[in-house]
């Protein structure tokens, strides 16, 4: 008789360590990655607690992140990469996502070099306010976009190189559709906030900068402001990094100066 669970699992059986672990990584999965864990259970079984850890260790970076202030930042994205070197080595101590990411490195051929750039990614949305160039805008989208893409082809599996290029494509045009995204939202978000704290000044300072996009739409009944103006800049949200630099790259595709296409990240 085909004992169907161990089929799913491969010829290897588990340990109890070993699935708890893995249960650990679905159920953070589960409960955190929404739409996301949908499309992740249709994977074999392998690759599915390959995503899962991926994505569960890309979380705990980014949510992190988000809470323990700039000052702290440094440090504590330090504490990650020392995590990637020991899990690339297969140390993950009582770790679950560590000892499932684990397995998953050595089983699909992961690179450290690609881990570690996902955590340079979430350092840059936090000390990187403007990108000069197109050049600069692809790197940072590499970091925060394609090189997911990568890890997941490696997990898939692929036999032609060129897949990796592919992703690297898709991440690109993913986060800068995300760009497109949310305009309206993020602007109205980053004015209430100002408004908020009370810092008019801030807004004639940002009127007076070259590259500052001032996106116009209709105000919500209630929403602070004398005109419906909103004034951007990327000190306060990840989702403003790179919008001067397109407004400019999108005027000089169309050839005429002034044009208004406008275009922000989104972090979400």
């Amino acid at each position: 008789m085909i004992n169907l669970q161990r089929a799913l699992r491969g010829k290897a059986v588990p340990t109890p360590d070993r699935l708890r672990a893995e249960r650990f990584n679905r159920d953070m999965a589960k409960r955190e990655a929404g739409n996301f864990y949908w499309g992740f259970i249709s994977l074999g079984y392998h690759e599915r607690m390959a995503i899962y850890a991926l994505y569960n260790f890309a979380r705990q970076v980014d949510d992190e992140a988000d809470t323990v202030g700039v000052e702290n930042l440094p440090a504590r994205l330090a504490v990650h990469r020392k995590r990637i070197s020991l899990a690339v080595r297969g140390k993950y101590g009582d770790d679950p996502i560590l000892r499932v990411l684990s397995e998953a490195i050595a089983r699909y051929a992961i690179p450290e070099s690609e881990l570690q750039m996902l955590v340079d990614g979430v350092e840059m949305d936090f000390t990187r306010t403007r990108y000069e160039t197109f050049e600069e805008l692809r790197h940072y989208c590499n970091l925060v976009a394609s090189v997911v893409g990568r890890m997941c082809v490696r997990i898939f599996g692929f036999t032609d190189p060129i897949a990796l290029e592919r992703a690297d494509d898709l991440g690109l045009a993913l986060q800068l559709t995300n760009i497109l995204r949310d305009v309206r939202e993020d602007a109205v978000d980053l004015k209430r906030r100002r408004a908020a704290a009370k810092k008019p000044a801030a807004f004639e300072e940002l009127d007076r900068k070259p590259g500052i996009l001032q996106v116009k739409g209709r105000r919500e009944p209630g929403e602070p402001g004398t005109d419906d103006r909103y004034a951007l800049d990327s000190h306060d949200l990840t989702t403003t990094r790179s919008f001067s630099l397109l407004e400019r790259a999108a005027r000089a595709r169309k050839g005429r100066p002034g044009s208004r296409s406008i275009f922000l990240r989104s972090s979400s």
